[in-house]
């Protein structure tokens, strides 16, 4: 048996995002840059190649502006009936938290796409970052989580985030911050 790497989970939806970040920059509605995870560069190789290690935690996915705004963004693929909390690292969270803190024009986003429902959401992190937070200090506690409060489904992606077309998540977190 061939054991799987998780690393790349997702991997599909982060190129869908990345097309249509492409066509937000020749657009001029936004600017969104990928934030992959710090690495040491453990051999230098011919032709420009290295062998590396990761050397610490990534941040979320991507910084993205657009006019006054600005956003911090995890990109999230899931597969089950909920969307799990679990999915989140809490430094990622904490990331998020501290980005907003920084300005009332500053936004955390989750961009979560469902296979299972064959539906993207987008959720602004200030609508969710005390749910979150409550499961998080339950998990720190070794405590176990009632049910249902671990994990959101599609009807509690809908009422706290938007349904988006595919990756065009723009419009749909520009809708929600003007709620």
């Amino acid at each position: 048996m061939r054991l799987r790497s998780y690393a790349n989970r997702g991997r599909n939806w982060e190129e869908w995002l990345e097309l249509q970040h492409s066509q937000y920059a020749k657009a001029g509605t936004a600017f969104v840059i990928r934030t992959p995870p710090a690495m040491r560069i453990l051999k230098r190789m011919d032709g420009g190649k290295f062998l590396a290690v990761f050397s610490g935690q990534g941040p979320p996915d991507y910084l993205a502006k657009c006019g006054e705004h600005s956003f911090i963004m995890e990109a999230k693929e899931y597969q089950a009936a909920r969307w799990p909390f679990s999915m989140l690292p809490s430094h990622q969270a904490h990331q998020m938290t501290q980005w907003c803190q920084q300005h009332h024009n500053g936004h955390g986003l989750l961009l979560i796409r469902s296979t299972k429902h064959n539906a993207t959401w987008v959720v602004l992190w200030r609508d969710l970052h005390e749910r979150w937070h409550e499961w998080a200090k339950l998990k720190a506690t070794k405590k176990r989580s009632a049910p249902g409060t671990a994990s959101l489904t599609p009807d509690e992606l809908d009422a706290i985030g938007t349904r988006v077309r595919g990756a065009d998540w723009l419009p749909g977190a520009l809708a929600l911050i003007r709620k």
